[in-house]
């Protein structure tokens, strides 16, 4: 390869479409990525409109918590039961953590939907909580025979009361462990108060979306690797933006949305995507970067993955261009 005689040049040759067209490309390409879904590691729940909500199998089972549909009426694809010894007095026993993403602070109300078929209402009946490592607390229901939200905390010292935790904005840790024998879990419901249905059990969990960065990045003048990066829950309507930062101030740029990933040798780098659509050129603003927003369309199925990267006209990269790393999103 020499500077006379670069790669093909798939720029040029691929048919540029205007900004307003992103969307509607990145709604094709979602749909036509479809039938190669992949697999999502262990989820993440993101705060929407004051809720979160989890379900219990999302995590998978850790000591003797089993995962069960003998009894009817729970939600989801499964719910735990705690099969093991009671801990009154041991938590940590039997730890499923889940991962929250909180953009409104404020103080949550915590409910585990849950049942306990003992005649007494107070006999195996909790089980242990705890939010970013703090003490466990043991989180119980006063309800028996029926899948109920019914959860209270019994802390050490001052009175019970119904189960709250304050969720600042930004990322959080919650664990549940087992307590006491034959307690069944099947979901946990986040959300703060005002909000309606916050113990509606057919309402969907809360999944995040996630954007994974890919690498292969191109130098361009001054040693500088282009940024792309990516923000939003993917979730249907949700607000969703991808930027691109650290570039060439003033240059063109090229945004490469792909339905596969390529990972072949373009312009002295890698071009990460498939170039399936071809977003530009476009201005990169005096600080180096462009925001393209856009509403994340409806009806995608979980699993689904699109491709991105940036190519800006760069002289000081080998053959003219810099490129950013490449972007993968995976809807939830």
């Amino acid at each position: 390869m020499t500077r006379n005689d670069p790669s093909t040049d798939v720029l040029a040759n691929s048919p540029a479409v205007p900004v307003p067209a992103l969307l509607a490309l990145a709604t094709l390409a979602i749909a036509l990525c479809a039938a190669s879904s992949q697999v999502l590691a262990q989820p993440e729940f993101c705060e929407q409109d004051g809720f979160i909500i989890l379900e219990i199998e999302s995590t998978p089972p850790t000591d003797s918590w089993v995962e069960e549909t003998s009894i009817p009426g729970f939600t989801g694809s499964s719910y735990y039961r705690w099969t093991g010894p009671n801990q009154f007095t041991n938590p940590g026993v039997g730890t499923l953590t889940y991962t929250l993403h909180v953009t409104t602070p404020g103080e949550y109300n915590l409910r585990i939907r849950n049942l306990h078929d003992d005649p007494d209402n107070g006999e195996e009946n909790d089980c242990w909580t705890r939010l970013d490592g703090s003490l466990w607390l043991k989180t119980y229901s006063s309800i028996n025979l029926t899948w109920n939200f019914a959860t209270w905390f019994d802390p050490s010292v001052g009175s019970n009361s119904p189960a709250s935790y304050f969720l600042s904005a930004g990322t959080h840790t919650f664990d549940i462990c087992g307590r006491s024998n034959d307690f069944r879990i099947d979901r946990a419901h986040f959300y703060l108060d005002g909000v309606v249905g916050g113990q509606n059990p057919t309402y969907p969990e809360t999944t995040c979306g996630t954007w994974v960065d890919l690498g292969n990045g191109l130098a361009g003048t001054g040693a500088q690797v282009p940024l792309l990066t990516g923000s939003g829950h993917l979730t249907s309507g949700s607000e969703t933006t991808v930027s691109l930062s650290n570039a060439l101030a003033g240059a063109p740029a090229y945004f490469v949305v792909g339905l596969n990933l390529f990972g072949g040798p373009f312009k002295g780098g890698t071009m990460v995507p498939t170039v399936d659509f071809l977003v530009g050129p476009l201005p990169v603003d005096g600080l180096g970067a462009i925001d393209i927003d856009f509403t994340w369309p409806a009806g995608i199925p979980g699993g689904v993955s699109v491709y991105y990267q940036t190519w800006v006209v760069d002289f000081g990269g080998v053959f003219g261009f810099s490129a950013s790393n490449g972007l993968q999103s995976i809807a939830p």
